[in-house]
């Protein structure tokens, strides 16, 4: 079967170009439940994951590294086609907790963490602590 992904952004179809409003990620209303209740149509349906980018800054302790955040769920790593090297990915139960893990690569868990174990470690991203409990995919 033939895999297709679908991006949907906020903002309207209509103007001169076919699209009025600029997209508005910030302002966005699509929402986890959203995302929840396209799950449930099932086919052709096969898995939703949302995706929100942002430049940020990585610190662990005095080091940062500037990076792009991706948001996105449990389901980012199949729709992806995404490995884990170790570690584990995001689950559907950190989610519904908010919890704040984070996906880190093999790049910047060398960059700040050096010979150190990632995987436990607290760091912080736009300001906010989070455990960088799952770590490094690669492209299967």
């Amino acid at each position: 079967m033939l895999g297709v992904i679908i991006g949907v952004m906020p903002g309207s179809f209509g103007g001169e170009d076919g699209f009025s409003g600029a997209p508005n990620i910030q302002g966005s209303k699509l929402t986890l439940d959203h995302v929840r209740d396209l799950e449930k149509i099932g086919p052709p349906i096969t898995a939703v994951a949302p995706v929100f980018e942002s430049a940020e800054v990585a610190v662990y302790q005095k080091k940062e590294v500037g990076i792009t955040i991706i948001g996105s769920t449990e389901n980012y790593i199949r729709v992806r086609k995404l490995g884990m090297e170790k570690g584990r990915f995001l689950s559907a139960a950190d989610l519904d907790s908010a919890k704040r893990v984070a996906v880190i690569g093999p790049s910047l868990a060398e960059k700040l963490f050096g010979a150190q174990e990632p995987i436990g470690k607290e760091i912080t991203l736009a300001e906010r602590k989070f455990e960088s409990s799952p770590n490094a995919f690669n492209h299967q």
